[in-house]
């Protein structure tokens, strides 16, 4: 097992948040899917599943790879190309810590709200076209069909690892009407049982469709596994798109907050043309004003007096 380490000076962001010392230990690559470059005095060298990584590491992430890199204290997932300062995203993981996001998104994700489109996914309307007879007179049902119906009702009983089972299998099977969905349903499986890693994998392969019945779950989960690998952009713009599109949706406080988080991480960048410190603010205000009594408008009251 290869072990990298760095010796030359790590530069810092500057916060409005004071931070403690930054988690020393190494951290293991758990998962990776690509290609993923460890810069080592001026060398870039791949690494592979099993490596550790030093915290003052510079390592590099090539187009299409998703990463997942750990210790007991910290893990880190990534699915944006780019460079990246090992201690940095150390200091933004730990943001998300302070704005308490997990237990808000959990919170929120304890059921799925099936806004979008009316028919149900693998059972009726889209779905019914695939059951039919053959020349012969014998019915048939598409097998992804059906797999998908089962999953689907198992994740609506909450039952995610057994959902895995039927989900996965269907995508085996998949029919042009079904891929999407159950790629979705995978993804949302791994969301809920906190394997980032797998449900960016399957989730990152849904666009984002208007019509679907999943469309607003969709906007939610994705961002947040957007939001929670650094891709702050692209979270943000799913956030925004679930604002303009769910304007009295179950989950408009929770997009605020998220985007106001998104908007943190995007403000100071030397490159951004938009006012993100502004956007933050607006967003968290927002998200106060719909329930300032509720955990998520507590938690932005808060942050917005911290904030002047």
């Amino acid at each position: 097992m290869k072990k990298f380490f760095l010796f030359f000076p790590v530069f810092f962001i500057l916060s409005n948040i004071i931070f403690s010392e930054v988690n020393r230990e190494d951290l293991k690559i758990v998962y990776l899917e690509g290609n993923l470059e460890v810069n080592d005095k001026g060398n870039w060298k791949e690494a592979t599943l099993g490596d550790e990584i030093a915290p003052d590491s510079v390592i590099r992430l090539r187009k299409n790879t998703l990463a997942e890199l750990s210790n007991a204290q910290t893990r880190l997932i990534l699915s944006r190309d780019g460079v990246y300062s090992v201690e940095k995203l150390l200091k933004k993981e730990r943001i998300f810590g302070i704005w308490k996001l997990a237990a808000i998104v959990k919170e929120h994700f304890r059921s799925l709200t099936g806004k979008g489109r009316k028919n149900e996914p693998g059972i009726m309307g889209v779905r019914g076209a695939e059951v039919g007879s053959s020349e012969e007179g014998v019915e048939w049902v598409d097998e992804s069909a059906e797999l998908l119906k089962e999953g689907v009702e198992l994740v609506k009983a909450g039952k995610y690892r057994e959902a895995l089972e039927p989900l996965l299998e269907g995508l085996d099977a998949a029919t042009d009407e079904t891929e999407q969905d159950l790629f979705f349903y995978a993804g949302y499986c791994y969301f809920m049982l906190n394997d980032t890693a797998n449900a960016l994998k399957y989730i990152n392969e849904v666009p984002p469709d208007r019509e679907a019945t999943y469309y607003e779950d969709y906007l939610l989960v994705r961002g947040q596994l957007l939001l929670e690998s650094f891709s702050f952009k692209k979270a943000l713009e799913l956030f925004r798109m679930y604002i303009a599109d769910f304007p009295e949706g179950e989950g408009l406080q929770s997009a605020y907050y998220m985007a106001a988080l998104s908007a943190e991480n995007l403000a100071g960048e030397s490159s951004s043309v938009e006012d993100y410190s502004g956007l933050r603010n607006e967003y968290l205000k927002k998200a106060y004003e719909m329930n300032p009594s509720s955990v998520i408008g507590n938690l932005a009251g808060k942050l917005l007096t911290q904030l002047q």
